[in-house]
Formats: C-alpha cells, structure tokens, sequence
C-alpha cells in the first residue's frame, strides 16, 4: 500500500481535509501549513515551497510516495516531482491552476502590476476576519459564507477546527495608556492572510517549462464547474504531460470538500491501476 503524501490548497490546511483522508485505500501523510516556515519564505513560481515540500518528504518518507495535491498544493506537487522524480511513484492533481500558453505569458505580465490581484482572490484574502469572540460557533459562521455553500457540513467543521485556534488576547480597557488591560480568550485565524494574498500574487507562470519531465505515472482531477483549471488550459497540460490520465469530477474548484468520498473513490481505482 503506498503512501500518499498530501498538500493543502492556499488558504487552507492539511486538517480540513479529514473528511476526504478518510475515503482514501492508502494511509496519508500531510504537513500541516506550507508558505509559513522562515526557511522557505514564499518566492515567485513558489519555488520555495517546492523546496519546502521536497525537505518535508525525505525527512518523512523512506520510500517513494504517491504525491498529491489540491489547488497551490497540486503544483507544487507536480514541481517538485518533474525536480526528483526518484521520490514518488505517481502523482495526483486536483483541479490545480495550470496557468499554460498564453494563460501564462497574460498572468507573468499581470504579476508585474496591481491586475494580480483583480485577476486572483488576493484582495479578498487580506480583508479576512482575523479573530471571533469565543462564543461564536465559527463552523456555523464559516457555513454561512458563500465560499461553503456546496461544502459538506463535516468538512466546514474540520476546515473551521484547522484555521483557528482559542488563544489568550490582551486588550485595553480604556483610551488611557496607563488604564490596565483585561484578557479574553479569543479565536484566531492560524495563518497569516498576508501569505495567503502574496501566495496568490505569485501563482506560476512557468508550469508549461516542466512538460515532459514526470517520469511516473500521473492523475488529473478537475471539477465540471471548476473557475480555476479552465478546460483549454487542461488540454495544453495534458499535451504536454503523456503520462497524466484526465477524470472530471461534479462540482467546482472545491469539488475534495463537496465530494470528498467519490472524489476519494476515482483515487483508490487509479492506485489500484498503478
């Protein structure tokens, strides 16, 4: 049974995906939070998390891995595997941002002005509420978001459990510099919404450069509604990467979270097959 090491979309961790873990016919390993050690700052093309995640899997693993990722986290995938093929043994894509051909020359210029973040959630990310009273249900207040509508309950529960933590929070009691403070327990976002809008800024443009280099076998998975891995890029990807097998899957960029078992399914057939 082959291992299957995991990477998390941007703006969201490797826990809210338990629902999905639990489907899968292989035991997973996934790091928590990429784009958030100060060893590997976050870079354009995200060169460094490519890094990030070639460390974490010789550190981890002793044998090669099947590679698999959602969104930011099935290209970095895809990278570091076309850099050290000799680590996996297959890779896995879900609905990743193959910004290919003339998608990614508009993009590499687009990354150069302030259109990025027109073209990209970027803004969206650093107007992010960063901390909830401790009496709010935050899976309910997740739940609500438009973002979730088509999520699974379950999965806006681990999603809510994995980005925020209860901590302790200092604040005045007053204007007056001198007035004492009081401390209430807060919840708050685990991750740095700056990252998460940069992560963004900095999508690659250059995935078109690796075609060729995969060396094992490869799945891409895309959702019929997806707004991310739009089909004309799919097919400039697919052409250039032999090896890769195509399934579209019901839903859209999210589809791990809104199906995560049938999602899980089409991944144990293609294991199977290996």
């Amino acid at each position: 049974m082959s291992l299957i090491n995991f990477v998390h979309a941007n703006g969201i961790v490797a826990t809210a995906y338990g629902e999905f873990f639990k489907h899968l016919a292989s035991p997973v390993l996934a790091k928590h939070q990429y784009a958030h050690h100060p060893a590997y700052p976050l870079n354009d093309q995200w060169s460094n998390q490519v890094l990030e995640l070639i460390h974490y899997i010789e550190t981890h693993c002793k044998a090669p891995i099947v590679g698999m990722g959602h969104s930011f986290g099935a290209v970095l995938t895809y990278k570091a595997a076309c850099l050290r093929p000799e680590l996996f043994k297959a890779v896995i894509m879900c609905d990743p941002p193959l910004l290919v051909g003339w998608g990614g020359h508009l993009f590499g210029l687009a990354k150069k002005t302030r259109f990025i973040d027109k073209v990209t959630p970027a803004k969206i990310s650093l107007a992010r509420k960063k901390q909830w009273s401790k009496d709010v249900n935050i899976a309910q207040y997740f739940a609500t978001k438009r973002f979730f509508k088509d999520i699974q309950d379950e999965s806006v529960y681990q999603y809510a459990l994995g980005i925020t933590q209860l901590s302790a929070v200092t604040q005045p009691t007053s204007t007056n510099a001198d007035a004492s403070a009081k401390t209430n327990n807060q919840y708050q976002l685990t991750y740095d919404p700056y990252i998460e809008a940069n992560t963004f800024r900095t999508i690659p443009h250059d995935v078109a450069k690796f075609y060729g280099q995969i060396k094992v076998p490869g799945l891409l998975l895309t959702g019929s509604a997806t707004d991310v891995t739009f089909p004309i890029f799919q097919r400039h990807f697919l052409k250039g990467n032999v090896k890769f097998e195509h399934v579209e899957l019901p839903g859209g960029h999210m589809f791990v979270l809104e199906q995560p078992k049938l999602t899980a399914q089409h991944i144990n057939d293609f294991l199977q097959r290996l």
